[in-house]
């Protein structure tokens, strides 16, 4: 997926509502490799791999 920023909110939107269909491909494949992921549980991740390991 291609963010841009005319249309920043409407694509973040898009990739949430895919992401909780189950739908991880738009979130991915705008991950960069210096972002973090914290989600319950402890899980912590850093970098674009290691959140795509979670999955």
């Amino acid at each position: 997926m291609e963010l841009k920023q005319e249309t920043i909110c409407e694509n973040t939107l898009e990739i949430i509502q895919k992401y909780y269909r189950l739908n991880t491909e738009p979130l991915f494949s705008v991950l960069a490799d210096d972002c973090v992921w914290m989600g319950t549980g402890n899980v912590l991740a850093s970098g674009a791999a290691a959140i795509r390991g979670f999955f």
